[in-house]
């Protein structure tokens, strides 16, 4: 588990299983309060999940927490930084699938 804060803003990671020097492994953004719980059900060998705290009230929590996963990782940011204390060398990012638009 590491845990780190920036500009004000608290992260939860757990790292299952061994992945240092692995190439895609898997990385899931969660809910900050249910971290612990979905590790638990992890049907991987190695896996990394984060826990993002996003706002209950948001329309789609867990489509805001995959375009924050998606946008630090691919432009840079804390989580991106992180990554490189567990020693990964690639990870997937699950696609985020097309939001649903009302005509």
């Amino acid at each position: 588990m590491i845990t780190f804060t920036h500009g004000g803003d608290d992260y939860v990671v757990v790292v299952i299983g061994s992945v240092r020097g692995r190439r895609d492994v898997p990385i899931r953004a969660v809910d900050e309060e249910s971290l612990l719980v979905d590790a638990s059900r992890s049907e991987t060998s190695a896996e990394i999940l984060i826990g993002i705290p996003i706002d209950p009230r948001t329309v789609s929590p867990e489509r805001c927490r995959e375009r924050m996963l998606a946008s630090q990782l691919c432009q840079g940011g804390p989580i991106r930084q992180m990554l490189s204390v567990t020693g990964v060398h690639s990870v997937l990012v699950p696609v985020l699938a097309p939001a649903n638009h009302a005509a």
